[in-house]
């Protein structure tokens, strides 16, 4: 994601933090319902922190 559309796109901040939300990607999250392998605690907040700040830190 480009720094310039992170405040122009409607909605890209809601939806990172819905895709990035414990109830998505957690041990019992519905992605892993879907056959995703869910992420360590540790990794979680990771990509939690990065997504809802829409930061690049990976």
């Amino acid at each position: 994601m480009k720094e310039d559309h992170k405040d122009t796109i409607p909605g890209l901040k809601e939806y990172v933090a819905a895709f990035t939300s414990e109830q998505a990607i957690g041990d019992e999250g519905y992605l892993a319902d879907r056959g995703l392998i869910p992420l360590s605690a540790r990794d979680w907040k990771i990509v939690r922190t990065a997504g809802t700040e829409l930061t690049p830190n990976l």
